[in-house]
């Protein structure tokens, strides 16, 4: 455990009385206490480990984009290509709120809804969802899974106006048992101003089934020509834009006890909202909590006293707040000293 004493424009007296710690009643941390990475609550408070990552916004053209996938049986030995393809389309494009917005249709027999446009909002968070889907397997009805594509154009699940471009991109191998029904919905899922875009799985594909769906041959990727797959989704890239990296000397996770030792005297006191100030910059960069970072502040000028005490202070946002430094006045003789009647002091 580790303490540190942070002195404010003025080094204390050589005759300062050291058993102010004494007086705090030890409100130190116990040295077994360990910070632990996991979310914790305490006094109704949670609290996190402060990420130094990038903050990152990806910036692009809006596209709302059905991903259709067919995992019926007779495609249950192509599911390691069909995945690919989905991770590849997935990092291709840029994935935000405003820019990409993935809805993912899976189907067999029997259609479902895998998320809808306003499920998530990240590429890692697709990403992740896309990893635990379980195959349904089974017979295919291609058209089922076009209907269940019409379902998802609703604003209530995330899809935006007509004037944001639509895809549903449908990755099979061009066979159905539902024929003409696939072609149909194709058809009237292209009424909707949703584009369909193919990718033709396996080595045998049924192209001419896919364009049916497609519409339009340009638009069914297969192995052959599988580099027309970014082609068709370039103009959807976008760009990511990050903050500078935090630069931080590598640290600690254990707990600190971090004392302020503040001039309160007349000789500083255009200064003293200075004091403050830098306080408040200093407790914006660590965690305060009765498990991370625990503050008290010792306010001097004849004598010092204690304005809060390690254990006053639950969160960050009340440290903040400061009523007990805001309204000490400057040159003030302060005689109620670690007393058990001070309530200023928060000691015993």
């Amino acid at each position: 455990m580790t303490i540190v004493v942070v002195t404010l424009w003025a080094i204390l007296s050589m005759t300062f009385d050291t058993s102010v710690f004494a007086a705090m009643e030890n409100g130190l941390a116990l040295p077994e206490i360990v910070y632990k990475r996991t979310s914790a609550v305490s006094g109704g408070q949670r609290h996190q480990i402060v990420s130094l990552k990038a903050r990152c916004h990806t910036q692009g053209k809006p596209l709302d984009l059905i991903l259709i996938i067919d995992s019926s049986g007779s495609l249950r030995t192509q599911s390691d290509e069909e995945f690919q393809v989905i991770r590849d389309i997935i990092s291709i494009v840029a994935v935000s709120p405003d820019a990409t917005r993935i809805a993912l249709v899976q189907y067999s027999g029997v259609a479902r809804s895998e998320f809808h446009f306003n499920t998530f909002t990240t590429r890692q968070q697709i990403l992740d969802a896309v990893q635990v889907i379980n195959p349904l397997f089974g017979i295919t009805k291609t058209g089922n899974a076009l209907a269940q594509a019409i379902s998802e154009l609703d604003a209530e699940k995330g899809m935006r106006p007509g004037d944001v471009p639509k895809i549903a991109f449908l990755i099979s191998d061009g066979r159905t048992q539902d024929y003409p029904d696939d072609t149909n919905q194709a058809v009237r899922l292209r009424s909707y101003g949703v584009d369909v875009w193919s990718y033709g799985l396996g080595e045998y594909v049924a192209i001419e089934e896919l364009i049916n769906v497609t519409g339009d041959a340009n638009k069914v990727v297969t192995r052959k020509n599988y580099p027309h797959l970014k082609e068709l989704f370039e103009p959807f890239k976008g760009v990511e834009i990050c903050e500078k990296a935090t630069v931080c000397i590598p640290g600690t996770e254990r707990p600190l006890d971090l004392l302020f030792l503040i001039d309160s005297s007349e000789s500083v006191e255009k200064k003293f909202q200075d004091e403050i100030d830098f306080i408040r910059r200093t407790l914006n960069n660590v965690n305060v909590h009765p498990d991370a970072v625990r503050v008290a502040t010792l306010l001097y000028s004849g004598k010092p006293v204690v304005a809060f005490d390690f254990r006053r202070y639950q969160n960050l946002e009340g440290s903040l707040e400061w009523p007990a430094i805001s309204d000490v006045p400057f040159g003030f003789t302060l005689k109620c000293l670690f007393s058990n009647e001070s309530p200023e002091t928060g000691t015993t």
